[in-house]
């Protein structure tokens, strides 16, 4: 399926403050689903070492067409927790390690709460930045009667490996 994504990133500090606050929002649609995701987005520098935290709160919806009316049913609200350290090995390059507690609820039961842990890099250019990680599945924290094992290999991914590249137009 062919699916859509307008993503929006608002910086609260100013830039180079020691400490950064940004709030992101993004609707995506897909198919039959959309989605509501936004983050609070917390980092603090200590000298060349950085600190950041992410809480992510996302809303899904499937949207039903029954009789001419659109109707939206809430699929899940998942929760997330990231928190990663780097330390800038040059101005341009950083290496860390990022920890993420995903949280799998569905109409208000809390089934899960899978912990990801792994590697990270940041090469940082003028007016752009490339980010590469690498997240393995450590442990399901909350088991249930749904996902009553270790690992939540199911309906979570073993691993996570992500690209991100973003540009600056300010």
């Amino acid at each position: 399926e062919i699916g859509f994504s307008n993503e929006w990133k608002w910086r609260i500090s100013k830039p180079l403050a020691k400490t950064g606050i940004a709030l992101y929002g993004e609707l995506g649609v897909k198919g039959d689903e959309i989605e509501l995701e936004s983050k609070l987005i917390l980092d603090r520098w200590f000298g060349k070492n950085l600190l950041a935290c992410n809480l992510v709160y996302e809303r899904e919806e499937v949207v039903k067409r029954e009789n001419g009316n659109n109707t939206f049913e809430l699929e899940q609200t998942p929760l997330e927790l990231d928190l990663a350290y780097m330390r800038n090995i040059s101005p341009s390059l950083g290496i860390g390690i990022e920890i993420a507690d995903h949280n799998r609820v569905e109409e208000g039961r809390w089934n899960n709460s899978v912990l990801f842990a792994g590697p990270t890099i940041n090469y940082r250019g003028n007016r752009w930045f490339f980010v590469g990680s690498y997240l393995g599945q450590i442990r399901n924290l909350r088991k249930s009667a749904q996902f009553p094992y270790n690992k939540v290999l199911d309906v979570q991914e073993r691993t996570v490996a992500r690209i991100i590249i973003g540009f600056s137009f300010n």
